[in-house]
């Protein structure tokens, strides 16, 4: 009986070490790149489009990041939780689909480490206030369309 309970510990050890070591395994994680968007409607839908292909188009291989596409259902205060939860896992950057995801993110990420881009911000001058952060608005130049 005794032999059986040793025995019994010793692969419970085992085990428990073999879990330990591949929990570290997963330590070269790849960097995230978070993006929320404020809710699913056919302009915003169009930024998110938009914002996979400027990557693409501009080098960054989707492959070497893990980006994680939110959608706050147009509530503000998912919108916060999710960009609290980008900054606590120290993404690359978080990428803000329209003007209470962008507020959210840029308080989220003040004072800390974290980059915001924003687009679809209807009043632009609502972000002037926050450091690390840029992007673009969606209101058109009505002075070159005239």
């Amino acid at each position: 009986m005794k032999k059986f309970i040793s025995l019994l510990l010793a692969a419970a050890l085992v085990l428990t070490f073999v879990f330990a070591f591949s929990a570290c395994a997963g330590t070269d994680k790849k960097p995230v790149i978070g993006i929320i968007q404020f809710g699913s409607h056919g302009s915003l839908n169009n930024c998110y489009d938009g914002i996979m292909e400027g990557l693409k188009a501009n080098g960054i291989d989707p492959e070497k990041y893990t980006i994680e596409h939110v959608d706050s259902n147009f509530d503000a205060s998912v919108s916060q939780s999710q960009a609290k939860t980008f900054v606590n896992k120290k993404a690359a950057v978080i990428i803000a689909i329209a003007t209470p995801s962008a507020v959210a993110a840029a308080n989220a990420a003040a004072d800390k480490d974290v980059p915001v881009v924003y687009c679809a911000i209807t009043d632009p001058a609502v972000m002037e206030n926050y450091q690390n952060v840029t992007g673009s608005s969606d209101i058109p130049n009505f002075e070159k369309q005239l």
